[in-house]
């Protein structure tokens, strides 16, 4: 199952399939379905993707491959179960939402696909993160092979996948694979300071700002930053927070400084 509960302007997404969060096509489904609701939430600003129970997520079901294996046509369902997968992660990818990724205990496999597909990741220095498909023969078929070569560079995902490596949070750190890390005992202070920081800013900028990000390195990246000035200058919303900051910044003189660090 997937729970989505709502706080405010903050949903939490929580995976909860005993005993570690795997996926099978009914969680695949459940995900899909999650994705729809945050979509058609607009008081929405930010989501967090958790795991219960400990652990955020260990990937496939195993005893799904297995039976898949054993079937009548087992190259079909499982490439059927990928394809699958990969859908339900680019549907999760395209929200308009940013997305941050808890990741406790386990999160490998089809788990760190998951969260590959989030915006942000934050990790407990004691989570266990990597893709080792490649230890069972397989690869990472639900777009590993794609997001993490995009985030973290060719060598070092080459590395990560060809020894089925497991990396905890502070390594994933400095291999950039999160962008946060934390003893277990700080991490959620740390994610509440995550949580109140993005929650700070304007919706609509963060909306515009993942939609600017996603189309870096096209031809459409520019000229989308330019509507998205024009769209977010017209909203009551910034007009507001302008306002704001004038009225609490000091006069400045022509050719000054400012002296409150650009606030």
């Amino acid at each position: 199952m997937i729970h989505v509960a709502q706080n405010g302007a903050l949903a939490t997404v929580t995976l909860d399939r005993s005993p570690l969060n795997t996926f099978d096509e009914e969680q695949v489904d459940a995900l899909a379905a999650a994705t729809v609701q945050l979509r058609e939430a607009p008081e929405v600003a930010l989501v967090l993707l958790r795991g219960a129970g400990g652990a955020f997520c260990a990937g496939a079901d195993i005893g799904l491959l297995a039976a898949h294996r054993d079937g009548e046509e087992p190259a079909r369902e499982v490439t059927r179960f990928a394809a699958s997968m990969q859908g339900a992660l680019a549907e999760w990818e395209a929200l308009e939402l940013p997305t941050v990724a808890v990741l406790t205990g386990a999160a490998v496999g089809a788990g760190l696909e998951l969260a590959l597909a989030c915006d942000l990741r934050v990790a407990s220095h004691t989570a266990r993160i990597g893709l080792p498909e490649a230890s069972l023969g397989l690869i990472p078929g639900g777009g590993g092979t794609q997001r993490l070569t995009r985030l973290v560079g060719t060598g070092r995902a080459k590395r990560l996948m060809f020894g089925a490596e497991l990396v905890g949070g502070e390594e994933a750190e400095r291999l950039a694979i999160v962008e946060w890390a934390a003893p277990d005992d700080q991490l959620e202070d740390l994610v509440d300071r995550i949580v109140a920081a993005t929650l700070a800013q304007s919706p609509d900028s963060l909306r515009e700002i993942k939609r600017c990000v996603s189309l870096v390195g096209t031809l459409h990246g520019f000229d989308t930053e330019i509507e998205a000035v024009r769209r977010l200058h017209a909203t009551p919303d910034t007009a507001k927070r302008i306002q704001a900051f004038l009225d609490a910044s000091p006069p400045i003189s022509r050719g000054s400084v400012p002296t409150n660090g650009g606030r």
